[in-house]
């Protein structure tokens, strides 16, 4: 494939900034050339069109003090606590972290010193699972910095954490790789929001990796939200593991991007632990989104719960698979999953594999699928009470999103989605038959 062919000569001819990362990468790069491009062949992506991506002839994204403003995107909350990465690099000038509790780091790779760096080597590249997947190597091979944020035992962040990754136009062609490595100690709190945006409508490959390791007790939201070039490709891996008594709150909400691929996996590796994977994606045109889970429970008396809420419109596609998994030793395993699907169009497509894999004889799992268009008694009871027919699908479709956007705690991002799933609504509604 010639992007594959072009990154490889790109990579052992870069000079990158992080010497102590250098085996890292050279190890990654060496798996990345044994690896083959996914293809509509291969089960885990049959359903995504990834030919694109595979012809396109990127570049590596590099430095730049482009003037940017953030004031549109940064949020109230996490004033004090968000870290800006233009095109896929560190930005001083516009981050601003402060008041941060003792012990705790909120640092990019390039800033950590120790121990924070011990426990950057131990960690990254652990906790991401398959250790085969052609864009994980590649981030992994081209990481030349990224975050790590580590909340001491027992400590909580009073403020949540804003990692806000913008792509300017001087990244146009370029493949940038954010990276992500949380380790939540004891007893520990955080909410914790990585939010990407394309600034403007141009082709570019996204491939952020986040890995979180959560000890006993600890607590943590975290959103993923995408809002990329609606030319761009965007593919993400996540990687979670859930230790004891802890508590895990993934919301991933996908408004942008041509083509978009999100793999989830929480790994439940201790007793009463508990993890929530819910999604939002609003998408039309010609857009493609397919999202990925895996909720892996691996020891008795946990629990996990997972919606995942879809509108399709124009001849957009949507994917869906999520997969919960439960071990033999995974006794009183309490699971549900649901993915909820609404087509606009007679030329919008879903594909959904909701999927049950249980060797345990006492769980309560449940799993189900839906995809239909909009309640047509709803639209009706709101018409009875003076709206008119597009408005009425229109306010459907918005309360219909809110559902999960409604469950993050950061009031100025809730207005920030709202805005936009308001707009995405009135955009998509005005096409409809009246």
């Amino acid at each position: 494939m010639q992007a594959k062919e072009t990154l490889q000569s790109l990579i052992q001819n870069h000079s990158f900034q992080l010497e102590f990362l250098s085996d890292y990468r050279n190890a990654a790069l060496e798996r990345f050339k044994s690896i083959k491009f996914p293809t509509n062949r291969d089960e885990e992506w049959r359903f995504l069109n990834l030919k694109d991506i595979a012809r396109a002839d990127f570049k590596l994204s590099t430095a730049s003090n482009i003037q940017v403003d953030v004031t549109p995107y940064l949020l109230e909350e996490a004033i004090d606590s968000t870290l800006v990465f233009v095109n896929g690099f560190f930005r001083q000038d516009l981050s601003r972290i402060e008041n941060l509790p003792k012990g705790a780091c909120l640092k990019t790779f390039s800033d950590a010193g120790e121990p924070q760096y011990n426990e950057l080597e131990t960690h990254l590249g652990s906790l991401i699972h398959p250790k085969d997947d052609f864009f994980v190597e590649l981030n992994s091979a081209i990481v030349d910095n990224g975050v790590l944020v580590f909340i001491p035992k027992e400590t909580k962040f009073e403020s949540p954490v804003h990692i806000l990754n913008l792509v300017t136009k001087e990244a146009e062609g370029a493949v940038i790789a954010p990276r992500c490595v949380i380790l939540a100690d004891a007893f520990a709190k955080a909410t914790i929001i990585e939010d990407f945006i394309g600034l403007g409508e141009f082709e570019y490959l996204n491939i952020p990796v986040a890995e979180i390791r959560m000890a006993e007790g600890a607590h943590l939201q975290h959103y993923r939200i995408q809002r990329e070039s609606k030319k761009a490709f965007h593919i993400n891996r996540l990687g979670t593991k859930v230790d004891q008594n802890a508590d895990y709150q993934s919301y991933t909400i996908h408004f942008g991007a041509k083509v978009s691929r999100s793999d989830v996996r929480a790994d439940l590796t201790g007793e009463q632990s508990n993890s929530i994977l819910d999604g939002l994606v609003l998408i039309n045109g010609e857009q493609e989104s397919d999202t990925h889970t895996l909720m892996h429970h691996q020891q008795p008396n946990c629990t996990s719960h997972q919606l995942h809420k879809v509108v399709v419109d124009d001849k957009a596609h949507s994917v869906f698979n999520g997969k919960i998994w439960v071990d033999q030793i995974a006794q009183k395993t309490d699971s549900f999953q649901e993915n909820r699907n609404i087509l606009l169009s007679d030329n919008g497509t879903v594909d959904t594999k909701p999927q049950l894999e249980i060797f345990a004889d006492d769980v309560r799992c449940s799993h189900g699928a839906t995809v239909g268009q909009l309640d047509e008694e709803e639209v009706f009871y709101l018409k009875s009470r003076g709206l008119d027919e597009l408005t009425s699908k229109e306010l459907l479709i918005y309360g219909y999103a809110l559902e999960v956007i409604e469950n993050l705690e950061v009031e100025s991002l809730k207005k920030q989605l709202s805005a936009y799933v308001s707009t995405y609504a009135h955009q998509v509604t005005e096409h409809l038959p009246a």
